[in-house]
């Protein structure tokens, strides 16, 4: 295996290239948290995203429209380390394929959860409900003798629902840069400091505008982020050269 995990001089590692490229050259049991934002496999059915300050059908590209999470799962089980825990945002439409693949390669579901959104994206046809959640899956890989970190909090913070505003272009609320399913820092730096410690390993294989890059930086933690799009990994960047802690 080829040393690309993050280190001591080096806490936030970032790889610019299809994740399936990368998993299978990190090592066994070596990390301590998978916490990730994969496609959601929406693209060309009606979803509606936000784009800037427009509202857009949603068409995020080839590499949505194909993801399964099938191809991914065995190398993330491979990688993280026993006791080590496992996030994953999804859809609707592959959120039945996520618990296939989760259960025959090991993991054990422990939660499903929602980031409720308290400004979703407007309803203009007024013909269903709008998609105020996204679901989120929590699961661990189990070892009997080694007990999953985790890092409660107070009754009232430990809901499987978490409230946060979409991130925004402009405004008070968290800014949004050039990606359309930016993530709020607050939900990922929430799932962080539960299933982590300080110096944990935290993986990111679909890092996105690297958003759980700067959480990891805020909150002490090493994370190795890859990024298949060269633009969202200038993103990530630049976010983290700007990042005090």
């Amino acid at each position: 295996m080829i040393d690309i995990l993050p280190t001591e001089s080096e806490p936030i590692k970032l790889i610019n290239d299809d994740c399936l490229n990368v998993l299978k050259n990190i090592s066994d049991n070596s990390v301590d948290l998978i916490l990730t934002d994969p496609p959601y496999n929406i693209s060309g059915k009606g979803h509606l995203t936000k784009k800037g300050n427009n509202i857009v059908k949603a068409d995020f590209g080839e590499w949505d429209y194909s993801f399964n999470p099938n191809d991914y799962v065995k190398d993330m089980f491979r990688i993280l380390k026993d006791g080590g825990s496992f996030y994953t945002f999804t859809s609707d439409e592959l959120f039945g394929k996520w618990v296939e693949a989760l259960d025959n390669n090991g993991f054990k579901r422990m939660k499903w959860m929602v980031w409720r959104k308290t400004n979703p994206v407007p309803s203009f046809r007024k013909v269903t409900y709008l998609t105020a959640g996204e679901l989120i899956i929590f699961a661990i890989k189990p070892n009997d003798k080694i007990r999953h970190t985790f890092n409660f909090k107070t009754q009232k913070e430990m809901h499987n629902i978490m409230d946060s505003p979409i991130c925004q272009t402009s405004g008070l609320k968290e800014k949004r840069f050039n990606h359309p399913t930016q993530k709020p820092i607050k939900i990922i730096k929430h799932l962080i400091e539960i299933s982590s410690n300080e110096e944990d390993i935290v993986l990111d294989p679909f890092l996105g505008s690297g958003t759980t890059a700067v959480a990891c930086k805020q909150l002490k933690r090493k994370c190795l982020g890859i990024e298949i799009s060269k633009e969202y990994c200038d993103i990530s960047k630049k976010r983290l050269a700007q990042e005090i802690l």
